[in-house]
């Protein structure tokens, strides 16, 4: 039997978006989305990143966490802002958002997704991030990998030797799981990548609107069917 890889998409529910997104329309912020605190989203790894990173990226970048914080984070997240104090002001806490402009909203003003799970299915924020033109600034785990990557590219196998010398890709740039250290390397990197920014956010957007929209997923999705019931057929 074949397989086909279809990814978790984007669709925006009839608001859609004044589309493409300008680079000149976005400001130095990293973004992350998610539920903060669960073991999961690793947003530890992305605080202690952000506080290694931080005497080296440009004073202009802040981190924007957008989503509610678990209870169980609490303790963790408030002496991560009393041991730092100096990065309360490179820092703005969103909290949940429940409406979808909202939420967008952010993705339109963030040159960067961080994402820096340690393990996901095919998370749509990643279709979300990339239609509204955001970096991806990912953990090395299968759907970020093939997120990051040029269509052309997103069927070729690589062994664990090529994956690790195959970090900087297409559409963002890969860190070992679970490392802060590495994540804040890459960190350092794009924030002084201006140019790399800018030539991604156009091509990331392009790749969405072509691979990652959920009405041409479904048309996809229907012709295998169709194609799939006319073989059983034919016998």
């Amino acid at each position: 039997m074949p397989v086909h890889s279809i990814p978790n998409g984007y669709y925006f529910f009839g608001k859609e978006p004044e589309l493409p997104v300008g680079f000149e329309e976005k400001e130095d912020y990293i973004l992350t989305v998610g539920r903060l605190g669960i073991p999961e989203k690793a947003t530890h790894v992305l605080l202690e990143a952000f506080r290694m990173a931080e005497p080296y990226i440009p004073a202009s970048w802040k981190l924007v966490l957008v989503g509610k914080v678990e209870d169980s984070f609490q303790p963790y997240l408030y002496s991560y802002m009393a041991n730092y104090p100096w990065l309360a002001d490179r820092m703005i806490l969103t909290g949940f958002v429940q409406d979808k402009e909202t939420l967008h909203h952010w993705y339109r003003k963030s040159k960067i997704l961080a994402f820096q799970s340690n393990v996901e299915a095919y998370a749509h924020v990643l279709a979300e991030a990339k239609i509204h033109g955001c970096y991806l600034l990912a953990s090395d785990i299968a759907c970020c990998r093939d997120a990051a990557t040029k269509q052309e590219d997103r069927s070729i196998h690589l062994d664990d030797w090529n994956k690790q010398v195959n970090l900087h890709l297409e559409y963002g740039s890969l860190h070992a799981v679970g490392y802060s250290a590495s994540l804040a390397q890459r960190m350092i990197e794009i924030c002084h990548a201006k140019d790399r920014l800018r030539e991604a956010s156009t091509g990331t957007q392009r790749d969405a609107a072509e691979h990652f929209d959920w009405v041409k997923l479904c048309g996809r999705l229907d012709d295998l069917l169709r194609n799939s019931r006319a073989e059983r057929t034919a016998y």
